[in-house]
């Protein structure tokens, strides 16, 4: 489903709520956007225009997707332990260390490497479902997640 379809569910009226806050252009940009390839300050700045009821109209929003995302993650993990090396005593200890950023990627059903990636800022952004999967994953206020990201930013 793309973006304008899903504010037209949930928002009939977003259009003309939008129409003087963003550029024509951009702004049709990022409503032909699937939902899933939304990044998550441009949500955040037009559901935060739109209302004031954000936890509650996305609560259901990206279950969907993170369903996929974890069937992915877990079917890559199923793989990656069936095709295990055999490690070392040394590999095994250490790796018990190194558990926060991986918790929380499988937590929040994201590759490993993407949140590497995001948090070393080689990628941008998030998707908003990611930041919605993280907040999900540690009982966290789904609108805190995005103020803590993009309060003081603009699109």
């Amino acid at each position: 489903m793309n973006f304008k379809r899903y504010l037209m569910k949930v928002i009939p009226d977003f259009e003309e709520k939008l129409k003087d806050k963003f550029d024509k252009n951009v702004l049709d940009d990022l409503l032909n956007k699937q939902l899933s390839k939304i990044k998550g300050k441009p949500f955040y700045n037009i559901m935060i225009l739109l209302t004031s009821e954000f936890d509650f109209i996305t609560k259901d929003t990206f279950t969907l997707i993170i369903e996929d995302a974890k069937a992915s993650i877990l079917d890559k993990k199923n793989r990656a332990n069936t095709e295990e090396k055999q490690r070392n005593n040394i590999q095994k200890f250490i790796d018990q260390f190194i558990t926060l950023q991986t918790d929380i990627a499988d937590s929040a059903y994201i590759g490993e490497t993407r949140l590497s990636k995001i948090l070393s800022l080689k990628i941008d952004d998030f998707y908003a479902w990611e930041v919605v999967s993280i907040a999900n994953s540690q009982n966290y206020s789904r609108l805190k997640a995005f103020e803590d990201l993009y309060k003081n930013d603009s699109v």
